[in-house]
């Protein structure tokens, strides 16, 4: 799963991007602290073409987002903590989850 910030340069908040490269996830929804410091969650969104995000759910950065990801074969829901960081930087890859150099996700 990647996740990719798409800047909101006059708020510096971002929206989340959540790609899952290896096909294991089928659905997604990210909870987290928005521009007005309240804490949100999106709809489910799609994983079906790899990748699926909430336009317009936007996420302090440099704070820890959850990220809960549902099994393709066996429906059951997955939950990861990772921190939305500013600085981007890029981690080793793990089940089902990865970042990359454009991603603001360890």
């Amino acid at each position: 799963m990647v996740l990719t910030p798409a800047a909101n340069a006059a708020e510096r908040n971002y929206e989340v991007v959540v790609c899952d490269i290896d096909g294991y996830y089928s659905t997604a929804n990210v909870g987290g602290y928005n521009q007005n410091n309240q804490y949100v969650h999106t709809p489910n969104l799609s994983l079906g073409a790899k990748c699926g995000h909430q336009p317009h759910w936007w996420f302090k950065p440099n704070r820890t987002v959850e990220i809960n990801v549902k099994d393709g074969v066996t429906g059951d829901w997955a939950r990861h903590f990772r921190e939305l960081s500013a600085a981007c930087p890029v981690k080793a890859r793990l089940r089902g989850l990865a970042t990359s150099p454009d991603t603001c996700m360890p």
